[in-house]
């Protein structure tokens, strides 16, 4: 994709039909699945297009964001723990007496 000039963490409808053919033709060529549907270099809907615009649609997906900070990620690691070390713990005990 960088080799192409095309940015990656773009989504499907900020794409350029410039680089949707230049997508389209690479997936052609290097996915065997879709030799049959797309002819590299050919500029023309297939019969079959709406296969191709779903797997780039998949393929050309905003990264994740992080959406905890470092205290709401050390709080929610607490948690977590708590869950799994309080049955344990808990059995110990009951198993202790």
């Amino acid at each position: 994709m960088t080799a192409q000039n095309i940015d990656p963490k773009q989504t499907y409808d900020q794409l350029s039909d410039a680089d949707y053919w230049k997508i389209r033709d690479e997936m052609g060529i290097r996915l065997s699945n879709f030799k049959n549907i797309i002819t590299p270099g050919e500029h023309q809907e297939s019969g079959r297009e709406e296969v191709v615009i779903k797997y780039m649609r998949n393929f050309l997906r905003k990264p994740l964001r992080e959406d905890l900070s470092p205290f709401g990620l050390l709080g929610f690691t607490i948690v977590w723990l708590a869950f799994i070390v309080l049955p344990i713990v808990l059995y110990m005990i009951r198993t202790s007496q």
